[in-house]
């Protein structure tokens, strides 16, 4: 009786303690932000989508396509600004290497005659020589292939502008139109813009070298203005070196350190469990 007396208190002693065993919650510990900040989580170098806003100073070299053919030559442009808003995200939600560039810009176009194999010169209301002073509004696609602090920079897109301000330069100028428009001068702009360049990342900043090439698609004036019968074509198209500061507005490479210290968190609470 003895025996089966203590073998009975032994088992119902062994099957309370399972019971509290079970109900028994684990305790989670609490551990600071230096903590979780001491964490090492494995790092994924990829492109954020980070966007940028920065500056492009650059120096010009413009002339104009003339359909008849006119002898022409370049015209230098030493103002060129402009300042750029740039998102960068990825193409397809695959490509990571794309961004987005929206700008607005000041800038000339024109032209300078010279004389012909006859020894003409041409002129448009007694002018030889022609400046006209844009505004320009870029909307471009750019690609970009980053190697460290290094990015190869390529953008390709469109423009519209408006043609605001014109100089008009030569010995026989009409008077009424040395600073002004003619009724068939067109002024509303717009064409197609590309550039190649290089940036330099530094900190929070990237220095880019930017070369860019604009195409007018927007003729200089009516083609009929002349003529009903024979037609006149002025295409404006410049060449333009830049050098410009972005600033980051966002992280280009890895986690914000809120992100780390919330993996962090899940890392260390999901052991505990």
């Amino acid at each position: 009786m003895t025996r089966r007396y203590i073998l009975i208190i032994f088992t119902l002693t062994l099957y309370s303690s399972t019971i509290f065993a079970q109900d028994e919650k684990p305790v989670l510990r609490e551990y600071t932000d230096s903590y979780l900040d001491s964490i090492k989580i494995e790092k994924e170098y990829l492109i954020n989508d980070y966007s940028m806003i920065g500056i492009q100073y650059g120096y010009g070299i413009m002339n104009t396509f003339f359909n008849p053919v006119w002898d022409a030559k370049n015209v230098n442009s030493p103002v060129t600004f402009g300042i750029f808003y740039t998102k960068h995200s990825k193409m397809f939600s695959l490509y990571p290497y794309f961004a987005f560039k929206l700008g607005l810009m000041y800038k000339h176009s024109g032209y300078e005659f010279t004389e012909n194999a006859n020894g003409y010169t041409r002129e448009i209301e007694g002018a030889t020589k022609a400046v006209i002073d844009v505004i320009e509004m870029p909307v471009l696609s750019e690609f970009h292939v980053d190697a460290g602090n290094v990015k190869i920079l390529l953008d390709a897109g469109c423009y519209t502008g408006y043609r605001y301000a014109i100089h008009r330069y030569g010995d026989s100028v009409n008077q009424q139109y040395v600073s002004s428009f003619t009724s068939y001068d067109r002024r509303f702009d717009y064409g197609l813009k590309g550039g190649f360049g290089l940036g330099l990342v530094v900190g929070h900043m990237e220095i880019h070298l930017m070369g860019t090439l604009t195409w007018s698609l927007q003729n200089l004036y009516n083609p009929d203005y002349y003529s009903q019968y024979y037609y006149r074509f002025a295409n404006p198209y410049d060449i333009n070196i830049s050098l410009g500061v972005h600033y980051q507005l966002a992280r280009r490479y890895g986690k914000t350190r809120s992100q780390l210290r919330r993996e962090a968190y899940e890392i260390v609470y999901n052991k505990e469990d």
